[in-house]
């Protein structure tokens, strides 16, 4: 998604991103399980090969989107966050990356943007995302780093975040009727009704459906089966998100409850738990969790498995250690 919104107006091209992709993902390979329609419970896919679809849909589903001008890309930040009680103290450093800050030419607002992919949509509806801990920290702490990076001025508002998220599945290739509504395979029986209707003669004896067919295409017609119960699910969608100042300084305070908690459990004042969540899977240290958990040599497990890395040497590169604060009226 980054080659596809460089900086500016224009959107990068399918095959850039493709390239990207298929440089990024290198020699792994994985399969992807999705569920298909209520014939076809569940397809297995090589992941690469979604990948490529996927981002050949987005493409084919936004187009160029002309209205967006991107102003900043996948922006890496750290920012110090001053301790809630001790003036001049830095509690913790905070960091992250959102995807783009996008202005939109015709409503004249600034809006951060996160791409998410998921296996299931969230709901049209998603109130989790209103106490979203990045959406939050995003919008929390965007205004002071891109005005310390020159890139808006203290007159700019950034009016929300805007979570993209699109589907992992194929697309659904069942054909569809003027309505848009998906169908299943046509019968014997809807090839009759279809030929009858065009006034085409039948013979006494009902062909094969394979006959059927080839009349129907001969007949120059076009022929559905029922209904289907399970409708194709959307393959993207868009949630925007808002924080107000209250809402923000709302969010700093939990960061600075939750780093004051992490600071006791590093002391040995208080114990620390797991808190297994639907992200586990993808935790660099989830088999050695997964070992803890059942009472064998995590240890052991965590040492081949895992090594130390600075994570955040592009944070401090992206900010060159400057010391940037909040403004006070955020914490």
């Amino acid at each position: 998604m980054e080659v596809r919104y460089p900086v500016g107006r224009k959107r990068g091209k399918l095959v850039d991103m493709i390239d990207t992709f298929e440089a990024a993902v290198g020699q792994q390979r994985g399969r992807i399980y999705t569920e298909l329609d209520e014939t076809s419970e569940v397809e297995i896919t090589d992941a690469l090969e979604l990948g490529k679809v996927m981002l050949q849909q987005y493409v084919l589903h936004y187009g160029d989107e002309t209205e967006w001008e991107v102003i900043h890309t996948e922006a890496p930040f750290q920012i110090d966050v001053p301790h809630p009680t001790k003036p001049g103290k830095t509690v913790v450093v905070y960091a992250g990356t959102w995807d783009l800050l996008a202005w939109n030419r015709r409503t004249k607002e600034f809006w951060l943007w996160d791409h998410k992919t998921a296996k299931v949509l969230p709901s049209t509806n998603p109130r989790f995302l209103e106490l979203d801990d990045q959406g939050g920290s995003y919008l929390w702490v965007a205004k002071e780093v891109l005005l310390h990076k020159g890139l808006l001025k203290k007159k700019d508002h950034i009016e929300g975040i805007t979570f993209s998220y699109a589907r992992k599945a194929m697309p659904d290739n069942r054909p569809l009727d003027a309505s848009g509504v998906a169908r299943n395979k046509p019968q014997k029986t809807h090839y009759v009704e279809a030929l009858e209707a065009a006034g085409v003669e039948l013979p006494a004896r009902t062909p094969t459906l394979p006959v059927l067919h080839l009349m129907a295409v001969q007949a120059d017609l076009t022929v559905l089966g029922d209904v289907s119960a399970l409708q194709p699910t959307p393959r993207f969608v868009r949630h925007d998100t808002y924080r107000n100042e209250v809402q923000q300084v709302a969010q700093a305070r939990r960061v600075q409850q939750e780093a004051g908690v992490m600071a006791l459990q590093l002391k040995g004042k208080l114990p620390i738990w797991k808190n297994p969540t639907k992200d586990c899977g993808t935790c660099a240290i989830f088999e050695a969790c997964e070992s803890h958990e059942r009472g064998e040599d995590w240890q052991a497990v965590l040492a081949t498995t895992h090594h130390k890395d600075d994570v955040y040497a592009d944070h401090r590169e992206a900010m060159e250690r400057s010391g940037i604060e909040l403004t006070p009226k955020f914490i």
